[in-house]
């Protein structure tokens, strides 16, 4: 899939999130739950070639982990090696049981924006080490004015 198609898919998710789902955003619900809301508008865009899953933490039969996360002053690459961070993403576009994994996403409420750095270095090292074509920071803004902006990655 290229990036314009991928692309377009999220964005018209998240408008999908943003409009019909705008109750959730106005009281501030959890973060996880307008990333399910999301993954399940975009599973509806998708043809049945991805699976589109909150959390998941596996790669292959393995724990999902990343290595650049570790502090690189603590240890030497081979050890970040043996003993990576499992992370769990908040979205994202694969197939199950292969190494095919076409998009991350990370969200964030505009309520907690502390974690940007780290959500923006997280998307980067799920692309480097996990492979993952694409990346996105989907940031929602919370109360009066809801509003869901999307960063990309390539």
């Amino acid at each position: 899939m290229n990036t314009d198609v991928a692309k377009d898919y999220l964005v018209q998710a998240a408008a999908r999130v943003e409009e019909e789902n705008r109750h959730l955003l106005v009281v501030d619900v959890s973060e996880r739950c307008i990333a399910t809301r999301l993954a399940i508008y975009l599973r509806d865009a998708l043809s049945a070639d991805y699976d589109v899953d909150v959390e998941y933490n596996r790669h292959g039969p393995d724990k999902k982990q990343l290595y650049d996360l570790m502090d690189k002053h603590d240890c030497d690459r081979d050890h970040r090696r043996d003993e990576g961070q499992t992370v769990l993403p908040d979205v994202i576009v694969h197939k199950r049981g292969v190494d095919s994994n076409l998009l991350i996403i990370e969200m964030k409420k505009s309520a907690n924006r502390r974690g940007l750095v780290r959500d923006r270095r997280r998307i980067r090292a799920f692309r480097d080490e996990l492979g993952y074509q694409f990346g996105a920071l989907v940031v929602c803004k919370t109360g009066d004015r809801p509003a869901i902006d999307v960063e990309w990655y390539e």
